[in-house]
């Protein structure tokens, strides 16, 4: 009979414990706002944050550096806003300027938001890939751009 109760009380407290993580995740998740430093600057895209949650193709750091994409469209980034609009549908077009696009893509558990710019250079496309919450994305942002590239190299 004790160890029943004490099994309950374990599950209870296992419960609670999972229910205030979950809503600790959901606050940090509505709460997160669009980082200042997005867009062109002097021809390039921000720096990224300490974390490893984010890739680039305009680093120096050499675990976050990724190679820009190449494309042989005579409109890239027409053709990579359609590639992503057609294979990500979490993802959500917020600027578009000449040579420039910038995405929100919202993860499927507790919506947590990635920016993705690209900058098309006259030669390659550059990206720049970064979670706005937490430290680490689990190579997330890695993965997409592996996935872009592909869908893109596929297309032509």
């Amino acid at each position: 009979m004790k160890e029943r109760k004490f099994l309950s009380r374990l599950i209870r407290k296992a419960l609670v414990l999972f229910c205030l993580a979950v809503l600790f995740l959901a606050i940090m998740s509505m709460t997160a706002f669009k980082p200042g430093n997005l867009g062109v600057k002097n021809g390039r895209l921000a720096t990224l944050p300490d974390s490893p949650n984010c890739v680039s193709s305009q680093t120096d750091v050499a675990e976050k550096r990724l190679d820009p994409l190449k494309m042989n469209s005579s409109q890239p980034l027409e053709r990579l806003r359609a590639v992503i609009e057609e294979s990500f549908p979490r993802a959500q077009l917020v600027d578009s300027e000449e040579g420039y696009l910038r995405f929100e893509f919202a993860s499927l558990l507790f919506r947590f938001v990635d920016d993705v710019e690209f900058l098309f250079d006259g030669r390659d496309v550059h990206f720049r890939s970064a979670s706005r919450v937490g430290y680490s994305d689990m190579g997330a942002n890695r993965a997409r751009i592996a996935k872009i590239r592909k869908l893109v190299a596929a297309d032509e």
